[in-house]
């Protein structure tokens, strides 16, 4: 087991690869965190325990437990890389806009922030206690006595964003088409090109997208805060209710945005978990309803953004398998097929 050490204290470390965020960085952090929390404590009378969830060339996350006699309250450290700075400022504003928020609402939550440094570009946030929303329906779906708590949780999850986009006085705006249509065909001629689709296919598919984009070309679409990665990983449940985690990519754009994110993570986990597939699709039409009644959504809006993020998907998934070595270009190749055949269902009207 590899250590890390933070002042006086240790940072114990499971997995064996190389850390490259250096001691005396972690340490600052660690010392501005108990600056803020535990300011009767100065230099002495704490622990600090922790391991390092992820480190790639993006980001390295941290969860630190910081131990008194007083306390004890654990905490999520990103720490950016230089080219990625501009997400912890994406972070530390949407959490600042959202406390005040959300903090009038007993059962919804955002992570509390405690340092933003906006010169080294980390941030550091308050742990919520509970499991991710995927982990939850994995370990219940399979359960009927569990459907009614499992109907519960999807409804606090409409309620969040029902909250989280009513923080912002809301404004209208039409779709920018052009600039649509030059994403879908650059992905759909990549997908193309690589021998991903057949020319059957991919004349549906742009054929079906089109007659999305016209149908919407004239619609003018209710403007709101959007999470940009709200998936069933990125939303904790837990006895207090339901947080929502991971803003780096907020930014605002049409109310239907954040609900396709998360209507596309649950047809994946419909698609491969056979056993709890009844559960998750009745979870998803659950979703979907209390979406369109409590967030005002058009139907067309969420046709065309949906297919969008799953060409999406399998667009990145077809690069990405590409540019790896042979191992790896299967996995990604088979996460292609995967959202090839959610693509397949779309065209089929079995997504709707």
């Amino acid at each position: 087991m590899e250590t890390i050490k933070i002042g006086n204290q240790v940072m114990c470390r499971e997995s064996a690869v190389k850390v490259n965020t250096s001691n005396r960085r972690l340490n600052s952090i660690v010392q501005e965190i108990l600056v803020r929390d535990f300011p009767e404590l100065g230099g002495a009378g704490w622990k600090c325990r922790g391991k390092i969830i992820q480190e790639d060339d993006e980001v390295t996350v941290l969860r630190v437990q910081v131990i008194s006699q007083q306390a004890s309250r654990a905490y999520w450290i990103k720490d950016w890389k230089d080219k990625n700075w501009d997400h912890a400022e994406n972070e530390a504003v949407a959490l600042s806009k959202l406390q005040k928020v959300f903090s009038s609402n007993p059962r919804l939550f955002v992570p509390r922030l405690v340092v933003w440094d906006p010169d080294g570009k980390y941030i550091a946030t308050e742990d919520f206690k509970g499991a991710t929303y995927r982990t939850v329906l994995l370990w219940n779906c399979m359960f009927p006595s569990k459907y009614s708590k499992l109907l519960v949780c999807t409804d606090e999850i409409v309620d969040w964003l029902r909250c989280f986009q009513a923080s912002t006085v809301h404004k209208r705006s039409k779709i920018d088409t052009e600039e649509l249509d030059r994403e879908f065909s650059s992905r759909l001629s990549v997908c193309f090109e690589q021998g991903f689709l057949s020319k059957h296919m991919f004349e549906s598919l742009s054929e079906a997208y089109k007659t999305c984009l016209v149908a919407v070309q004239d619609t003018e679409f209710k403007i709101v805060p959007v999470h940009g990665d709200f998936g069933p990983i990125n939303i904790l449940v837990g006895e207090t209710g339901v947080c929502a985690v991971d803003f780096e990519v907020y930014h605002y754009g049409p109310n239907h945005v954040d609900v396709c994110y998360m209507w596309a993570s649950l047809l994946a986990m419909s698609t491969y978990h056979v056993l709890g597939r009844a559960c998750l699709r009745g979870l998803i039409e659950r979703f979907l309803h209390e979406s369109r009644f409590k967030l005002d959504l058009d139907k067309q809006g969420l046709q065309l953004e949906l297919l969008r993020i799953l060409l999406k998907k399998a667009y990145n998934s077809v690069r990405l398998g590409f540019k790896r070595s042979q191992q790896g270009r299967l996995g990604w190749m088979a996460r292609a097929y995967f959202y090839r055949s959610l693509l397949a269902r779309f065209l089929k009207g079995g997504l709707f």
